[in-house]
């Protein structure tokens, strides 16, 4: 009997088994979402980025019917567009830009509105970590590591059992999305991902990159 050799989960298996997860069964990618995921990562995208702007946009529209991947770019493409290029000295940059201060502006909003005490403290904690950025524009790794260390403190304030519960229970679904030949560093960065999302939603926990899209397209 030959040994199962596990495979290892690429970042076009990583994104759209993401994304189906968040859309249930009968949903069938096409050519296009799957072309412009690869786009995705040729750009350089990291992958829980994506996952993370797929599912603010299939949150923002649930009630919409069906969604592909396709119907959530915009909201991707709205955060990478606002990362600033470099113009040459002859051309003004005309891509929009974000700065420290929107974000700001938007965590002290969702900090007052928040429901419970715990839920204030994360949005402090990251109002902090953001006046301490050196620079005028956000950057897209400035985005992700917040996003990050938002998702970190939210972790942190959970009971230890919950927290165990959560990882377990996205651990069993990434097997269970992957199947058996998947390896386990495979199952263990969707579970990441699945994890992550898990989370937001027991918190209703805003990611600084859904704050300013939500800013941007309210």
């Amino acid at each position: 009997m030959r040994d199962t050799i596990p495979v290892s989960l690429t970042y076009l298996e990583h994104v759209t088994t993401y994304f189906l997860s968040l859309v249930g069964k009968g949903v069938t990618l096409s050519s296009r979402d799957l072309a412009l995921v690869q786009q995705w990562e040729e750009r350089g995208l990291p992958a829980p980025t994506v996952c993370r702007a797929l599912a603010s946009a299939v949150a923002q529209r649930r009630r919409a019917g069906p969604l592909s991947i396709s119907d959530c770019a915009e909201t991707l493409e709205r955060l990478t567009a606002s990362t600033p290029r470099r113009p040459s000295r002859l051309e003004p940059a005309s891509d929009p830009v974000w700065t420290p201060q929107a974000l700001l502006d938007r965590l002290a909003q969702v900090g007052r509105a928040a429901a419970t005490e715990t839920e204030k403290e994360i949005y402090r904690e990251l109002y902090r970590r953001v006046r301490s950025l050196p620079g005028a524009v956000l950057t897209m790794e400035d985005l992700d590591r917040l996003d990050e260390q938002a998702v970190e403190l939210a972790t942190a304030v959970l009971p230890v059992a919950e927290q165990r519960r959560i990882k377990a229970e996205a651990r069993r679904r990434a097997r269970h999305l992957l199947g058996p030949v998947a390896s386990q560093a495979a199952c263990d960065r969707l579970s990441a991902s699945l994890t992550e999302g898990v989370i937001q939603q027991r918190l209703a926990l805003h990611l600084p990159s859904q704050l300013l899209l939500r800013e941007e397209g309210s």
